[in-house]
C-alpha cells in the first residue's frame, strides 16, 4: 500500500497534463472539465491515462476512464488505487 496525499497526486497530474499534454498549467484546476475546459478529446484522455498509469504504476480500467470528467475525478481514481493493499 502506498500512502500518497491528494495534493501530491494533484501536483503530479497537473505536471503530466501541462508537460506531456501541453495544456497551460494555469488552466488545470481540480474542477477543470477535461473536455470543455482543457480542450482534450477522447484520444487525448486515453493518452493522459496511459501516461498516468505509468507514472503511478497503476492500471485504470476503461470503465473508470468513462467517469473522468474533471481533473479531481482523475486524482480520486488514482488515489483510490494507491490506497488499496
Amino acid at each position: 500500500m502506498t500512502d500518497v496525499s491528494h495534493e501530491a497526486i494533484m501536483q503530479q497530474v497537473v505536471t503530466a497534463l501541462a508537460d506531456d499534454m501541453r495544456i497551460p498549467r494555469e488552466k488545470i484546476k481540480a474542477d477543470s472539465h477535461v473536455f470543455n475546459d482543457l480542450g482534450m478529446d477522447s484520444v487525448d484522455l486515453l493518452s493522459a491515462v496511459t501516461l498516468l498509469e505509468e507514472k503511478f504504476n497503476v492500471t485504470i480500467l476503461d470503465e473508470e476512464t468513462q467517469h473522468m470528467f474533471v481533473v479531481k475525478d482523475i486524482v480520486g481514481i488514482i488515489q483510490n488505487k494507491l490506497s488499496r493493499p
